[in-house]
């Protein structure tokens, strides 16, 4: 792409349209860093529906994530088991994506943790803590991609505080055995 073939893409425009968050995402995800970004409606697209998504679970869960439970430690079984245990190697291998700088292997993961929490019903209290936490987890780790979101999902969820004050989460070791 060069200025004098006119054929560069105009970031005010795709911002103006998708977001910011929308363009981050989808520049991160595209294809690692030393590779040329191949720009395409298509793919920004989907860059605003994942976070659109996003919002949609976050918002449909918000009664959860408000909910008190009376304890922090969860012993998870069946389904909720099975699901957290999927929250938290995606949460493993997110961490350490992000630790060598491979940020579409990150959000690749993150999709994961999406389509995890798009399928999973909830039925029972041990649903909601699993679903709680996941939340948590996934708001926690889209937000050095996508920090405008996050920092609105996280305010939704009744923190008062900024997102980035808070902590990385840690994945649980023995749910990340099979």
């Amino acid at each position: 792409m060069s200025k004098s073939k006119k054929n560069v893409i105009d970031p005010e425009s795709i911002i103006s349209t998708y977001g910011a968050d929308s363009a981050r995402w989808f520049m991160l995800s595209d294809s690692p860093p030393e590779k040329d970004i191949n720009w395409s409606e298509s793919g920004i697209n989907g860059a605003w529906k994942i976070c659109q998504k996003i919002w949609a679970i976050v918002t449909k869960n918000r009664d959860i994530l408000l909910q008190e439970f009376q304890s922090n430690s969860s012993v998870y079984e069946g389904k909720s088991l099975k699901f957290i245990k999927i929250v938290h190697q995606n949460l493993n291998a997110i961490t350490h994506s992000i630790e060598k700088f491979q940020m579409n292997v990150a959000i690749a993961r993150i999709f994961e943790i999406v389509n995890a929490i798009s399928r999973f019903e909830v039925k029972n209290n041990n649903d909601k803590k699993a679903i709680k936490e996941s939340l948590y987890i996934l708001i926690r780790v889209i937000e050095p991609m996508i920090p405008h979101l996050a920092e609105e999902c996280w305010s939704l969820s009744g923190n008062k505080n900024s997102i980035t004050s808070e902590s990385w989460p840690k994945a649980n070791l023995e749910y990340l055995e099979n």
